[in-house]
C-alpha cells in the first residue's frame, strides 16, 4: 500500500504535489467543495490520504480551502456535510428598476 510520502509520488508540499494541486484547480476550478466559496488553494481527497486514498488521483481530488481541508481531516464527506451544511447566499429580491420607465 502506498502512502502520501511514498517516494514514487514525492512528499506532500513537494514540487510534484504542487503541480498536482495546480492541475486540480485548473481542471475543477477554485470553488471549495466543502464550503462552496471561491478561492480554493489545495486539493482534498475522497477517500482521505490517511485512509488509503491515492495522492495523485485527479478522479478522487476536489478543490478545497486549506482551512476547510484541515478541519475535515479524515472524516467521511457525509459526516462533514451533516455537521457543516454548505453556506448558501439568500436569493436577491427582484429589482423594480426595470419596471419604471
Amino acid at each position: 500500500m502506498s502512502t502520501a510520502s511514498d517516494a514514487r509520488y514525492g512528499r506532500i508540499g513537494g514540487r510534484r504535489w504542487q503541480e498536482f494541486v495546480a492541475l486540480v484547480l485548473r481542471v475543477k476550478g477554485t470553488v471549495c467543495h466543502l464550503c462552496g466559496q471561491d478561492g480554493a488553494d489545495t486539493a482534498d481527497h475522497e477517500p482521505p490520504l490517511s485512509l488509503g486514498g491515492h495522492p495523485m488521483s485527479l478522479r478522487h481530488a476536489e478543490p478545497a480551502h486549506k482551512p476547510c481541508n484541515l478541519a475535515r481531516g479524515n472524516k467521511p464527506l457525509t459526516e462533514w456535510f451533516a455537521a457543516h451544511p454548505p453556506r448558501r447566499r439568500p436569493p436577491l429580491a427582484p429589482s423594480r428598476e426595470w419596471f419604471t420607465r
